[in-house]
């Protein structure tokens, strides 16, 4: 077992053992979890995370080997199962919220330099559809990974760096590149429904990736900074609370003083 296998929990042989994770969500381990490998000591001694829905650590703690197996490669589909389900619930979630708007109240901006809801839906169709291409070639197995992808020591950092700023609580806002501005015009009304059938473009791209691409061992380019690179489950999970992040954006701007109610 090495740095990035995944892992499944077949015994504990300690009781109370230590372990971190997330404020709110983290638990300790149990028999039958399954995780990763994110430091290996030595050959006996590895340190394994377990991240849930959202990209959230379940738990973060330290096992000796004769606690773990190694996962077959076929357990890695549910984990493209379970951001579909995300990605599938965050359009449900803004289809329910936003669906009811006028093209007006779409538009309407809480501050001059804040964003409308319409710009919340449009910067997510435009950042995610950058993805397509890198899926694309994924899908068709015309993924060769570049020197950097190979050898960068900072995938594992940038991946947890993105996934931590993106979470819907973390509200700190973030400079947004060129990229992924969202349209500064006016934004026609049909966004939120633009919006959902881009989701089901993204979804349909993620179920054509083959499940023999280990999803934790596959490093992956940012289509927004090329210095950047992550692993593709980072990748998926950062996917998964991106959108979520700006849904809930966008629902704070039908709450905002001003706000044209119709």
């Amino acid at each position: 077992m090495q740095e990035y296998d995944a892992v499944r929990v077949i015994r504990l042989n300690e009781d109370g053992r230590h372990y971190d994770g997330t404020e709110g969500v983290m638990r300790p381990p149990e028999i039958g979890d399954i995780g990763t490998i994110v430091h290996a000591a030595d050959k006996n001694s590895f340190t394994v995370e377990k991240v849930g829905p959202g990209g959230y650590t379940l738990w973060l703690a330290d096992f000796a080997s004769d606690e773990l197996e190694l996962v077959s490669r076929y357990v890695m589909s549910d984990r493209t199962e379970t951001v579909i389900s995300e990605l599938s619930q965050t359009a449900i979630d803004a289809k329910d919220a936003l669906g009811g708007l006028s093209a007006a109240q779409l538009n309407w901006k809480p501050a001059e330099k804040g964003w409308s809801i319409a710009q919340c839906l449009d910067h997510l169709i435009t950042t995610h559809s950058l993805y397509f291409p890198l899926f694309e070639r994924l899908a068709t197995g015309e993924m060769t990974p570049t020197f950097w992808e190979k050898n960068s020591p900072l995938s594992g950092y940038f991946g947890k760096f993105l996934i931590k700023s993106l979470r819907p609580e973390n509200q700190k806002k973030s400079k947004t590149t060129l990229k992924a501005s969202p349209s500064s015009s006016e934004i026609g009304g049909d966004i939120v429904d633009r919006y959902c059938e881009h989701q089901a473009q993204l979804i349909d791209h993620l179920k054509k990736i083959p499940d023999s691409i280990d999803p934790i061992k596959t490093v992956v380019t940012s289509p927004l900074m090329g210095f950047v690179t992550y692993s593709l489950d980072d990748c998926y999970s950062i996917l998964a609370v991106h959108g979520p992040r700006h849904i809930g954006q966008a629902k704070r701007v039908t709450e905002a003083e001003g706000f044209p109610r119709e």
